[in-house]
């Protein structure tokens, strides 16, 4: 008597193989790896055009895109973990002989997938502190070289104000116009103010010449003062932002890569499904 179990080409047995398959069970898993696939697809065309046009020596562009990269690097995340749900919940089937197990392809793209993303984050850490570092560097170059320039448009205009006014006191034609200009309305508010000063100034000289010389000293003092202490506020600021920022992203860079490596070693230690058959005599 033939043994129909173990018999070539067992219709029994393939039977019974697919009433094992559940439609639904199939549905989800089809459901579950396109949207994987359509998180983690969507992401890195959105981190590729972000490197468009590349500059990576500039620092502020390079740690900006890590940042960016950082900030966006949760979806893919989301999306390996979708996928290989998607591949365990789908309904194992019999393996053909000399191909590979069903599924395998998308278990080891993921797998392979998280390590890569999880070793890109890791590297990502020291690489932005670094970038960051040059780029609030030359962002403090930056604030005092402005700091630079005001202070030497200060000292030009004083020097200028000094010197017209030691010219007025020589002349006296040039005070008469003054006057002139003074009592002119159609003179904006601004530049009648600055005559008022000059006058002022003329008046207090012509009894003491001397007080141009403390005038344009107290003036330059404040003037001073006025521009260090916006350059302080300017580095405090900026160092703030970088300090949060910094932090920000190395920690969330090293806990993406955390999560990556973490997915990756249990896609890879997970127990494969046995595939077993129903025997039918």
């Amino acid at each position: 008597m033939k043994d129909w179990g173990h018999s070539k080409g067992d219709p029994f047995g393939q039977v019974a193989m697919k009433a094992d398959a559940s439609p639904l069970s199939a549905y989800i898993a089809r459901i579950l790896k396109l949207t994987g696939s359509i998180l983690i697809l969507g992401t890195i065309v959105d981190c590729l055009l972000l490197m468009i046009p590349p500059n990576f020596m500039d620092n502020e562009w390079l740690s900006s895109l890590i940042r960016e990269w950082v900030n966006r690097g949760v979806l893919p995340l989301i999306g390996v973990a979708v996928l290989l749900l998607g591949v365990w919940a789908a309904p194992h089937q019999k393996e053909t002989s000399g191909k590979k197990k069903p599924g395998q392809g998308w278990v080891t793209g993921a797998i392979g997938l998280a390590m890569s993303l999880g070793i890109l984050f890791l590297l990502a850490a020291p690489l932005y502190f670094n970038s960051s570092r040059l780029a609030s560097a030359d962002a403090t170059r930056q604030i005092n070289d402005q700091a630079a320039q005001a202070q030497q448009q200060l000292n030009t205009q004083l020097a200028q104000r000094q010197a017209q006014v030691k010219a007025l006191l020589s002349n006296p034609e040039q005070v008469d116009q003054l006057q002139t200009a003074l009592a002119n309305a159609s003179s904006s508010g601004d530049q009648k103010a600055e005559l008022q000063q000059i006058q002022d100034l003329l008046k207090q000289a012509q009894n003491d010449p001397k007080v141009i010389d403390q005038q344009v000293a107290t003036a330059r003092q404040a003037g001073t003062e006025q521009i260090q202490q916006q350059q302080q506020q300017a580095r405090d600021q900026l160092t703030l932002n970088t300090r949060k920022l910094r932090i920000h992203t190395i920690l969330t860079s090293l806990l993406l890569a955390i999560g990556y490596l973490l997915v990756a070693w249990t896609g890879i230690s997970s127990p494969k499904p046995k595939l077993t058959r129903q025997k039918a005599r």
